[in-house]
C-alpha cells in the first residue's frame, strides 16, 4: 500500500471510530449517566441519533466490504471511500457541537454554507474519479455526470431536511424557505468551482 493510500485509508478508519465513539456518547446522554453540556455538545444531538446510527452502519459495511475486497490498496476506491467519510463527519461534527447555528465557529460565513459549498465538491470529486478513473468514461463525460449527480444530491438533500423536520421534529431548516435557496445557491456555486477548476487542471494536463 502506498503511503498516499493509507493516508485516505487510515483518515477513513479514523472516521469511522469517531462516528462510533459518538454512538456511544449519544447512548450514555440518553440513559442519563453523561449529560451532553459537560462535554461542550448541545442537547439536541439526541435528534440525530437516528442518522448517527446509520452513518455508523454505512462505515461498517463499507469497511468490511473494502477489508474483503482489498480495495484498500487501491488509490481511487480509498479517495473515494475517504471523501464521503469526511462529508459524514462535517455534518456530524456540526450538529454534535452546534456549529450549525447562528455564529457558530465562523463569524462572517456560516458553518452551514461552509459545508453546503464543500460538499458538493468533495462529492463531485469522488464521483469523478469513480467515472474517469475506475469506469474509464472520457474526462468530458465524467465531469459532466459528477457535476450533475452533485448537484443532484443537493437537491435531494435539501428535499430530506424539509421532511426530516416535519416527521421528526429536527432542526435542520433554521431559516425556512430563505435557508432552502440559499443552501441550493451556495451548492451549485461549489459545483461551478469544481467543474471549472477541475475542466482547467484537466486541460493544461492534457496539453502538457
Amino acid at each position: 500500500m502506498r503511503n498516499s493510500t493509507k493516508v485516505y485509508w487510515f483518515g477513513f478508519i479514523f472516521s469511522c471510530i469517531v462516528h462510533f465513539g459518538l454512538l456511544l456518547l449519544c447512548l450514555l446522554f440518553s440513559l442519563g449517566i453523561v449529560e451532553p453540556e459537560s462535554l461542550g455538545i448541545t442537547k439536541y444531538l439526541l435528534d440525530y441519533t437516528g442518522r448517527l446510527t446509520v452513518i455508523v452502519v454505512i462505515n461498517s459495511l463499507l469497511l468490511i466490504l473494502y477489508s474483503k475486497r482489498k480495495h484498500y490498496l487501491e488509490i481511487n476506491r480509498v479517495v473515494i471511500v475517504f471523501l464521503l467519510s469526511l462529508i459524514f463527519l462535517l455534518d456530524t461534527l456540526g450538529n454534535f457541537w452546534g456549529w450549525y447555528d447562528i455564529d457558530g465557529i465562523f463569524v462572517i460565513l456560516w458553518f452551514d454554507d461552509f459545508v453546503h459549498f464543500v460538499v458538493p465538491i468533495l462529492i463531485s470529486i469522488g464521483i469523478f474519479r469513480y467515472l474517469f478513473n475506475i469506469k474509464q468514461y472520457s474526462k468530458g463525460i465524467s465531469l459532466g455526470l459528477a457535476s450533475t449527480i452533485s448537484f443532484s444530491i443537493t437537491a435531494l438533500w435539501e428535499i430530506y431536511e424539509y421532511w426530516s423536520d416535519r416527521l421528526f421534529y429536527t432542526q435542520m431548516l433554521k431559516g425556512g424557505i430563505d435557508d432552502t435557496m440559499i443552501d441550493l445557491s451556495v451548492g451549485f456555486l461549489g459545483i461551478l468551482v469544481f467543474y471549472f477548476v477541475f475542466g482547467l487542471l484537466l486541460k493544461r494536463r492534457r496539453d502538457n
